[in-house]
């Protein structure tokens, strides 16, 4: 389930995904997603109401975009290594 929320100044909307989503799209377990939001190394959730949280979106895709990056950057760093 996705929610729309205007941006406000931004001029563009926010989307705001809920648990079901953010599991489906990172692969994480949900006590995963819980550990690594109280490691600080997953985006934190937003308070939508009394008992419903919610992840922006834009924040779960530069996670999942940041751990490409890292292993893109370990295979480089190999690669050089090994032909040295």
């Amino acid at each position: 389930m996705c929610l729309q929320i205007n941006g406000g100044d931004m001029g563009n909307a926010l989307k705001m995904i809920k648990l079901r989503e953010v599991i489906n799209r990172t692969g994480l377990s949900r006590s995963s997603v819980y550990r690594k939001m109280d490691e600080k190394t997953f985006p934190m959730s937003v308070q939508l109401g009394y008992k419903a949280v919610g992840w922006v979106e834009g924040e779960v895709s530069q996670w999942i975009e940041d751990r490409i990056a890292e292993r893109d950057l370990q295979v480089v760093e190999s690669l050089e290594s090994t032909t040295r």
